[in-house]
Formats: C-alpha cells, structure tokens, sequence
C-alpha cells in the first residue's frame, strides 16, 4: 500500500470556525430557544442529542447561523482538559457549537470519520499538543492553528472503510454499555428483592 499524501486541515476544510461566545447582549429571555452543544457533551460516541443539550434563549439579530451545526460538520476542543472531536449526526445539527468547540466543515477530499479517527490517534494527538498555545497540560487551540494540522489522506475507499470499522466498533461498544446497565438494574433489583 503507498503512503498516502499529507495534506493541511485548512487545504481540506471549506471552513473552521470557533464556537459561538454567549454573551450578555446576544442572551434574552424571550428570544429565540436554541440548544447548545459544549465540551461535556461531547463523548467517544459522538454529541449528545438535541434533547439531552444546554437550550438557551438567543436575542433577534444574534448572527449565530455560521456557528449552527450541520451534519457532517466535525467539532474539535479548543479549550479543556482533554483533546475530544465527534462528528455531528442528523441528531445534533441545528444546535449551536459552544466557544469551547470548533467546528470543520470539510471539503469532499476527507471524510468526517477520518478526521475524528487521526484527531484520535496517537499521530493527531502529538500534533494537537504541538498546537496547542498553552504552557500547562490544558488544551488551547485556535481555529488558525488547527488548520496548520498535517494529516494523511488516504483514498476515498480506504476512508469509508475505516468509517465502517469505526462505526462497527461504536456499535458493538454501545451494545455493550446497555446490556451492562442491564446487568446491573437486574442485580440491585435482586439484592432488594433478597434484602
């Protein structure tokens, strides 16, 4: 197999964006209700969805649709404790990206899941902490330095495969969590039930 090309975020994204900052004159009560997506919210299995986000109530004229999440959009920390990246899904598009998130749009070249898996890997983890404009452990990242981001572009092929890998995996895991939570209801309902 040849290696594939290395190439820029920014030479494969149409857009990366900072998140929307709420800030006291944008917020109004009676404005128009919108969900949030923050750090907390994103997880190893993607964004929380609509119902489970932040709503907050957004004054007219606020300009927050350039930070309206679309499917297909990837969302990246730009401040926190730990490096985490999802891809937005139907169930998240029309929230509102936090200031603590970025958000890439992509071009057709790299796949959303592809971005996520190197944002994942040990290659793209390094990367981000080079990056990263912070002296402490916490992470600080701009959308400009997140666009220096070099990352291998293999074929279109190889990277809808990797997306079936990777959701393959993410099913069998979720899988997993429920039938744990299963366990473990019918064994405290036992224990009260003995005790």
């Amino acid at each position: 197999m040849t290696t594939p090309t290395q190439k820029l975020l920014q030479d494969l994204a149409t857009e990366i964006v900072p998140g929307f900052a709420a800030s006291r004159t944008l917020v109004a009560e009676g404005g128009e209700i919108v969900p949030m997506v923050n750090v907390r919210d994103v997880g190893p299995h993607g964004i929380a969805p609509v119902d489970a986000l932040e709503h907050m109530s957004l004054s007219k004229g606020s300009r927050a649709e350039r930070y309206t999440l679309r499917a297909g959009d990837v969302v990246v920390t730009a401040r926190g404790p730990q490096l985490k990246a999802a891809v937005v899904t139907a169930k998240t598009a029309g929230a509102l990206a936090s200031a603590n998130l970025l958000v890439v749009r992509l071009t057709p070249e790299l796949l959303p899941t592809t971005l996520v898996g190197f944002l994942w890997s040990a290659a793209g983890a390094a990367q981000i902490k080079e990056l990263s404009r912070s002296a402490t452990s916490m992470l600080s990242l701009n959308a400009k330095a997140l666009g220096l981001l070099r990352l291998p572009v293999p074929p279109i092929a190889i990277q809808e495969r990797l997306a079936d890998l990777i959701s393959s995996a993410e099913q069998v895991e979720a899988s997993a969590q429920r039938a744990l939570q299963i366990r473990k209801r019918v064994t405290q309902a036992l224990i009260d039930e003995l005790f």
